[in-house]
């Protein structure tokens, strides 16, 4: 196992990118970005799998020169993570409006409008 103290600031701010694209991604996914599911398990979820994704992101080699070029980056990682999870979440909804609808077209809905 490596040493996780051996890493050099270009692989931290790799991490650290793909740790808030992964948590934007999970703070607005369909499943993880409702209010059921406690920040806790968001947390640790977008944590281990920043862990999992990291050994495949190449390292950065060319540093940002000042440190608002290190704000634009992390907030475009985390704006590109809240749109994929965005995106999801557009996905389900209309897949759920088409069930809604078709079980409508079937007269599925009348257990909704009829009260015995």
């Amino acid at each position: 196992m490596a040493n996780l103290l051996s890493y050099d600031a270009g692989q931290l701010l790799a991490f650290i990118l793909v740790l808030v694209r992964v948590s934007g991604i999970i703070s607005t996914a369909p499943i993880f970005g409702s209010s059921v599911s406690p920040p806790q398990v968001k947390i640790v979820l977008s944590l281990m799998l920043a862990l999992i994704l990291f050994p495949f992101i190449p390292t950065i080699q060319v540093f940002p020169d000042r440190p608002d070029h290190y704000i634009v980056l992390i907030a475009s990682e985390l704006l590109i993570g809240l749109v994929l999870g965005m995106i999801g979440r557009f996905l389900f909804a209309a897949v759920e409006f088409a069930g809604t609808v078709i079980g409508f077209q079937m007269g599925l809905g009348m257990a909704n409008v009829f009260d015995p």
